[in-house]
């Protein structure tokens, strides 16, 4: 690869600053600039019905919790998460040495369960299927894209990413405003100097 628009930063740290420091990548600027992502997301219609729902702290109440729990889920809230492979999925169950993933962080393993959804066409399908229906749905989801502008998408109330550890949502707070870098490999530089 001699460059690529997205690398999500702090999704990518851990990959990302290895490759800077070893003098295989250079950052060459910013793509996204009105970007966010969140875990914890749920429609617009089901906050309107619930409106004491607006935090994480209400999913550990068995009356909110019961809204997305499903016959296979051990009274468990199913969280539609990223995909096994994401940099995201590594932030929410924290599967990185560098802190223990959002849901433990934020004290909610006995009560959300993480679910993959296989692929990013399966995640959407899956939330637009439940807005369809006006089922209760809690996922992971970011922005811009089409799905994030055509659907009512609200924010539960999550820890502020200055309460963690360099403002990394790995240590159980809220995803920070994304930095989508563009990265250059450095072989590319010697080629074509003028980029």
């Amino acid at each position: 690869v001699d460059i690529t628009m997205e690398i999500w930063l702090p999704n990518q740290n851990q990959p990302w600053n290895e490759a800077v420091k070893a003098g295989e990548v250079i950052p060459v600027g910013k793509s996204l600039e009105d970007n966010w992502q969140s875990t914890f997301l749920i429609p617009g219609y089901l906050q309107d019905a619930n409106p004491e729902l607006d935090s994480i702290e209400d999913l550990k109440t068995d009356e909110f919790k019961q809204l997305f729990v499903e016959p296979d889920s051990d009274g468990k809230a199913v969280l539609i998460g990223c995909i096994s492979g994401w940099g995201c999925r590594a932030v929410q169950d924290g599967e990185v040495d560098t802190g223990p993933g959002q849901i433990k962080g934020m004290g909610l393993e006995e009560h959300v369960v993480l679910r993959d959804p296989g692929t990013a066409g399966a995640l959407a399908s899956t939330i637009e299927r439940a807005y369809a229906k006006e089922e209760p749905i809690l996922f992971y989801y970011w922005g811009p894209t089409y799905l994030s502008q055509k659907l009512d998408m609200r924010d539960l109330e999550q820890p502020d990413p200055s309460e963690c550890a360099g403002n990394d949502p790995v240590h159980g707070c809220a995803f920070p405003v994304t930095e989508v870098m563009i990265a250059m490999n450095t072989a590319l530089v010697g080629e074509t100097p003028e980029l």
